[in-house]
């Protein structure tokens, strides 16, 4: 019997998701949300581009920031920048290679408080066929009337997803960021 009880018990402490069921979800509102990346030139200078279609829900409570989720879906065929020329070679196959993989996706696994508005989303991109490890920084903003202000940041090695055109030219590191604004949560 005493065997029965601690399955039992071991079997009820590993259900995170009945802990997570309580946390607010937040589908992104396009209107009210921006992903954006840039990658430096020649050392020099940035150069910023976008997506300007993508999806995704965010879990988050303010009282509970170790059980914030992030999941984000790309359509990269959407990859833009101010440039035309570049829009389409980021397309292609020596970048993003949007024909033969259209979409990426960001799932994160596992959440760290850092600090006060501040929390690390542990998780996986997968991009271009290859699902790597990624970690983002959420920063939590100010509430304005009934909204609160979130920026997700993280750094990517674009050659890691096998991006490797113009190497004397771009930097390896890409960096991304997800500003979004969401009805503000309690707490």
């Amino acid at each position: 019997m005493r065997l029965g009880r601690r399955a039992w018990l071991a079997g009820l402490l590993s259900r995170p998701a009945m802990a997570q069921a309580a946390i607010p979800r937040f589908a992104f509102d396009p209107s009210l949300a921006a992903l954006d990346f840039s990658v430096t030139a020649l050392g020099l200078l940035d150069l910023p581009g976008r997506f300007t279609r993508f999806h995704g829900v965010l879990a988050f409570d303010p009282a509970a920031p170790e059980q914030t989720a992030l999941t984000v879906e790309m359509d990269v065929t959407s990859v833009e920048m101010a440039d035309p020329g570049r829009t389409a070679r980021l397309r292609g196959a020596e970048f993003f290679d949007a024909q033969a993989f259209p979409h990426a996706h960001f799932a994160s696994q596992a959440a760290r408080r850092l600090a006060a508005g501040r929390i690390a989303l542990d998780g996986l991109l997968a991009l271009r066929g290859q699902a790597l490890p990624l970690v983002i920084e959420l920063l939590v903003g100010e509430r304005r009337g009934g909204s609160l202000g979130l920026e997700a940041t993280g750094r990517l090695s674009r050659s890691a997803y096998g991006m490797v055109a113009d190497r004397a030219l771009l930097g390896d590191a890409v960096r991304l960021s997800l500003r979004l604004r969401i009805a503000a949560p309690a707490g």
